[in-house]
C-alpha cells in the first residue's frame, strides 16, 4: 500500500500492516503521490520515489533496491502491462515507453518510444492490459497502440481512477462518485450505492473473487462485488491499519 508518506505492507495471514519503505534515513519527500507502486508479469514490486528515483524490491535482501535508469526527475505516474511494458507519466504531461527484462534476477530498464497524444495527459491508468490516458477532457482507452474508445470526462469532476471490469470501465472520482461506461454500447450508469461525497482514490479488481476493492482515507474500504453482472456496493468497510495517510495505491500479490 502507498501513501504520501511511505510504502506499508499488508500480510492477509496476519491482517498485520508493516511499514516496508520510508525514504533514505526514513525523511521521506512530503508531496502527495511521493510513492508510486506496480507490479510486474514476475511479481516484481517496482517503486518510484520523488527526488530519489526507481526501486525494485529484493525479496532475498527483503529491501528496496535502486534500478539503474535514464528518466526524467519529473514522473508523476507509472503502470506495467502483461508484457513488462512500462509507461511513464511526467510532469508536463509526457508519456513514455520502456521496457522491462529481467537478466540473472536482476531487472534492466530501456527506453523504446515516447507516446504522441492529442492533448497534454495529466494521468494514465492500466487495465486488462488496455493503457487509459486521461487528459482532463477524455479518456482513451488503446491497446497495443490501438484506439478502442474514447469517453467524455463529466464537467466538474477529476477522475482519480479507471479499471475495466467485464465490458464495462468504473471511473471514479475525487469529488465522490463512480460511473460504469459499457465498451461494447457505449451507455453510462451512476452506482448509487456509494456514499454519494466520499472522495474514492483508487480502486482494484480481484480477478479470483470477481471482486472490485474502492479505496478513499484511511477509514473507508468499500468492497463492490459483481453480481448477475449487476454492480452493487457492500457494507462500508472501517480497517483499522497502522498507516495515518490516504490509501494511493495497492497491488496485491498471493499473499
Amino acid at each position: 500500500v502507498s501513501t504520501d508518506y511511505g510504502v506499508n505492507r499488508w500480510k492477509r495471514s496476519t491482517q498485520q500492516f508493516t511499514p516496508y519503505y520510508l525514504g533514505t534515513q526514513n525523511n521521506p519527500p512530503k508531496q502527495e503521490k511521493s510513492f508510486l507502486l506496480d507490479i510486474t508479469s514476475g511479481k516484481h514490486i517496482i517503486c518510484y520515489v520523488k527526488e530519489q528515483g526507481l526501486f525494485c524490491f529484493d525479496d532475498r535482501k527483503q529491501e528496496f533496491v535502486s534500478l539503474k535508469n535514464d528518466l526524467p526527475d519529473d514522473i508523476r505516474n507509472f503502470v506495467i502491462d502483461s508484457k513488462d511494458r512500462i509507461f511513464f507519466l511526467t510532469g508536463h504531461g509526457q508519456l513514455l515507453h520502456y521496457q522491462l527484462t529481467v537478466r540473472n534476477s536482476c531487472p534492466e530498464l530501456s527506453f523504446k518510444e515516447e507516446i504522441r497524444h492529442c492533448a497534454p495527459v495529466s494521468n494514465i491508468y492500466l487495465s486488462q492490459d488496455c493503457l487509459i490516458i486521461n487528459d482532463d477532457r477524455t479518456l482513451t482507452v488503446s491497446q497495443d497502440n490501438r484506439i478502442l474508445d474514447s469517453i467524455n470526462i463529466p464537467e466538474n469532476k477529476t477522475v482519480s481512477q479507471a479499471i475495466c471490469h467485464g465490458e464495462y470501465l468504473l471511473i471514479s472520482f475525487i469529488e465522490g462518485g463512480c460511473i460504469r461506461y459499457n465498451l461494447e454500447n457505449g451507455t453510462s450508469t451512476e452506482l448509487l450505492q456509494l456514499p454519494e461525497k466520499a472522495s474514492i482514490f483508487t480502486i482494484i479488481k480481484s480477478d479470483r473473487h470477481r471482486i472490485c476493492r474502492i479505496g478513499g482515507n484511511c477509514e473507508r474500504h468499500i468492497r463492490v462485488w459483481n453480481q448477475k453482472k449487476q454492480l452493487a456496493a457492500s457494507k462500508l468497510l472501517r480497517c483499522k491499519p497502522n498507516i495515518k495517510n490516504t490509501f494511493r495505491k495497492y497491488p496485491c500479490s498471493t499473499d
